[in-house]
């Protein structure tokens, strides 16, 4: 017997106001036998029809498992703006599937407040995890942000975590085109102690972006501190190179100095999750200093040493150790207790980080990938009418994946 194709109709029902329903979703619904609506549309259907509710993802899927037939499904807002649609496609890979817009709450919000939204950043918090930290890059990084809200994300948590921006203003709708409807403007300190209804979406409008550097950082562009050592330009691009941290890494940076290597890092994968470790109070200050020039939100500075903090942070996917002031063997010892697969990187400059480097990391039935890389630069140096090369200290860098 040959399986039926489904015929499937996403419908977008917008804001909840039949006002703004297009006639085509008008007609549609009046004409449909089978419909799958969720609890907030159900006025919008006439009586008679054959409907079935959810009321969340979970009971749309337990609905999906039982089909057998045609239908109708409406949704609120656009079906192609963090809707449903993905999954409807993932369920029903075979259906002959047909998806009609709707005006959603985020094109309603900015004509209230005459914005134009073509080149505006959106995130979703509704009804989903999210990163906080994104949300600060996004905001400090584009003129316009657009939030979709709910109970756990509602207006007044966002403003706390952006009350410390600056130039920023919101726009925030609630219940939007509905008889209950409310708009608000003005500052994030503004609304932190306001209540708002799950139906809300923010704008969050900066008037004077951040531009991140679209290079590499060299030592010149930080702030420094000439107490606090600081990474070769190229030797740090090559020990970033070598970690291959992406996004979603949690990053450990063990005498990390001035901060060079997680500054670069948290810059290029803004996502990541990184903790800076120096037990230095010159080094803890230059550090946020240059957190603050750089406009960073995923670098956590820890000012201890590192044998007494590593036990309180998150596994790591990937450990750089530049410094370790003798704490190398129980460093390692910890990382390896771990039992999680963990990109370990160690610059070696002294014979005894050498050593015991070489000692962990090569013979260790719990390493794998076990590499050498040494690294020697000359630069030039101008002397009177002469030219010189000035002699670099040669670096080994020890690379391998403790399992």
């Amino acid at each position: 017997m040959i399986k039926k194709s489904l015929n499937i109709i996403i419908a977008g029902t917008g804001t909840g106001s039949e006002k703004l329903l297009t006639p085509e979703v008008l007609e549609i619904i009046e004409n449909s036998e089978f419909i799958i609506s969720h609890s907030s549309r159900l006025s919008l259907i006439p009586k008679g029809k054959n409907v079935i509710e959810y009321k969340n993802y979970a009971e749309l899927e337990k609905i999906f498992s039982e089909i057998t037939m045609d239908f109708l499904l409406l949704v609120s807002g656009d079906p192609g703006l963090y809707s449903v649609m993905p999954i409807v496609k993932k369920r029903f890979p075979d259906s002959n599937l047909k998806v009609l817009p709707g005006i959603s709450s985020l094109q309603v919000l900015c004509a209230k407040f005459n914005e134009s939204w073509h080149d505006a950043k959106i995130i979703s918090g509704h009804g989903r995890n999210f990163n906080p930290v994104k949300l600060l890059n996004t905001v400090e990084r584009n003129k316009l942000t657009v939030f979709f809200c709910d109970n756990n994300n509602s207006p007044d948590e966002i403003c706390k975590k952006i009350l410390n921006l600056k130039n920023i203003s919101v726009m925030i709708g609630e219940n939007l085109t509905l008889k209950n409807e409310n708009v608000f403007l003005g500052l994030p300190a503004d609304f932190i102690n306001v209540k708002f209804n799950s139906n809300s979406i923010m704008l969050i409008k900066n008037s004077e972006p951040y531009k991140f550097p679209v290079k590499r950082l060299t030592n010149k562009d930080f702030s420094r501190d000439e107490n606090i050592k600081i990474t070769q330009d190229s030797v740090r691009s090559i020990i970033i190179d070598d970690l291959g941290i992406t996004n979603e890494s949690v990053f450990w940076d063990i005498g990390a100095g001035t901060g060079s290597i997680s500054i670069n890092i948290a810059l290029e994968n803004p996502e990541s999750e990184i903790h800076s470790i120096d037990y230095k109070d010159e080094s803890e200050k230059i550090i946020l200093e240059n957190i603050m020039k750089f406009h960073i939100h995923n670098v956590k500075v820890h000012k201890a040493r590192a044998k007494d903090i590593i036990k309180n942070l998150p596994i790591p996917t990937h450990v750089f150790i530049g410094g370790n002031k003798g704490e190398l063997p129980e460093i390692l010892k910890y990382i390896e207790s771990l039992g999680k697969k963990i990109t370990v990187l160690i610059e070696c400059v002294t014979l005894e980080t050498l050593k015991t480097g070489l000692e962990f990391l090569k013979d260790n039935s719990k390493c794998e990938n076990f590499s050498v890389k040494q690294i020697l630069i000359n630069e030039s140096l101008s002397v009177s009418d002469f030219t010189l090369m000035r002699a670099g200290n040669p670096v080994m860098l020890l690379k391998a994946e403790v399992i």
